[in-house]
């Protein structure tokens, strides 16, 4: 496949487990997670190898310029309407899932808060075409909990930690902040 007919579909996809033949690919994307790049045919995804990065003497820089003018351009077409609004586990969730690449809307800050709003919230990403968010307030077995299940159900799941949008930064394994550590008898 050609370079100028690749360079369009071409989208930064999270990374999640891979131990395959061929070296994939793999920058680190904004929130210090690693990403891979895919071509998007169908709804599906041919993940870019080293070989084929190569063959089109396309670098990864140039793969990453492209890959983020791809998702701001497709994330800039999907709208609130696309959530779903649920509750799992006891707790108000909203997910996004009708988009083949979802998760990868942690790559784009700006699109991520007009779809999901600015308020602080805790984003999981258990699968590809899966970004979940859920308030602040929801206890962390909880969030480990319904996001296991969607994991235990995909075929590949991406077995990311939580990304945290917070003052409207997405913040991803960074340490937590506590101030008082002390135990009270």
């Amino acid at each position: 496949m050609p370079w100028d007919w690749a360079r369009p579909r071409l989208m930064p996809l999270l990374a999640g487990p891979y131990l395959g033949p061929d070296p994939l690919v793999t920058v680190v994307g904004r929130p210090g997670c690693a990403v891979t790049f895919g071509i998007e045919i169908d709804g599906t995804y041919v993940l870019v190898d080293r070989a084929l990065a190569e063959r089109w003497e396309v670098s990864e820089p140039q793969l990453a310029e492209a890959g983020d003018a791809n998702i701001d351009r497709r994330a800039g077409r999907v709208d609130a309407g696309a959530l779903q609004h649920g509750t799992l586990s006891g707790r108000i969730v909203r997910v996004l899932e009708r988009v083949p690449w979802a998760s990868s809307l942690i790559l784009s800050p700006a699109h991520l808060m007009r779809i999901f709003g600015t308020q602080d919230q805790l984003f999981a990403t258990p699968k590809r075409g899966t970004l979940m968010s859920f308030s602040l307030d929801t206890p962390a077995p909880v969030v480990a909990h319904v996001v296991i299940d969607y994991e235990a159900n995909a075929a590949w799941p991406l077995m990311l930690d939580p990304f945290l949008l917070t003052d409207g930064r997405i913040v991803w394994q960074e340490p937590i902040e506590v101030d008082d550590w002390s135990v009270s008898d």
